[in-house]
């Protein structure tokens, strides 16, 4: 009797966060594991100066808002909080000083109030963003501006992500936003078994209503977690 198959695993994040999540799994599970990258958005920068005078930190919630500051602007001098150990590890790697709060908006406002940080800070993001982080700071009484600086365009499944569902072995998917879940719930028309790992609870409510074989949330919301989720459902399987 023939071994199953190991299930393949699809990324659906903008493409230079799957390369990275990618080179991670591979660090993690070795070379022979299955990945499919078929980006559900594409990153598109905007244009316009950003007023950085006076501020006392920068604000990062990805590290799409990271790259598109690089290439707004060449000044490393200003110290920046990032909502997680990855956008933290990104901004430290362009030369920037950078303070990770190892988890959600809410733990990047929490840390930051704790801090007692009153401001001026700006938070570049993108068109989509959750947790109103610039409103909340300056409802607790800290001086907080943002600056729009990319935006996030939907894409299709492409034809590697459509074979996958029309073959047997089982489809890891990892989730990592509320808005990635829903893009994918939408276009995920059934065919193989999909375990999905979603990042937080907010996620998983996203796929409340998704046709799947199981749901896993990870145990923190971070790269880290997330490996540790995809790494248990294939130990499992």
């Amino acid at each position: 009797m023939q071994p199953k198959p190991a299930p393949a695993i699809l990324l659906i994040r903008p493409v230079e966060g799957s390369k990275r999540f990618a080179e991670a799994l591979r660090d993690a599970l070795g070379d022979d594991v299955k990945i499919v990258i078929s980006p559900l958005t594409k990153i598109e920068f905007l244009e316009g100066a950003l007023e950085l005078d006076g501020l006392s930190k920068l604000i990062f919630t990805s590290t799409n808002g990271v790259r598109a500051y690089a290439r707004h602007c060449e000044r490393r001098d200003i110290p920046c909080y990032s909502v997680g150990d990855a956008t933290a590890a990104y901004a430290r790697s362009i030369g920037m000083q950078a303070t990770s709060c190892h988890g959600n908006a809410q733990d990047l406002i929490a840390r930051i109030l704790a801090d007692g940080e009153r401001g001026p800070v700006l938070h570049v993001r993108g068109v989509h963003s959750r947790g109103e982080v610039a409103l909340n700071l300056q409802n607790a009484g800290c001086k907080a501006e943002e600056a729009i600086v990319y935006r996030q365009i939907g894409q299709i499944l492409n034809d590697a992500a459509i074979s996958l569902f029309q073959a047997k072995t089982p489809v890891i998917v990892p989730l990592f936003s509320p808005r990635g879940a829903e893009q994918f719930v939408q276009q995920y028309h059934g065919g193989a078994s999909v375990l999905v790992v979603v990042m937080s609870a907010a996620v998983a409510q996203a796929v409340r209503d998704l046709d799947a074989l199981r749901v896993v949330t990870a145990q923190s919301p971070n790269r880290e977690a997330m490996l540790e989720a995809i790494k248990g459902l294939l130990v499992a399987d």
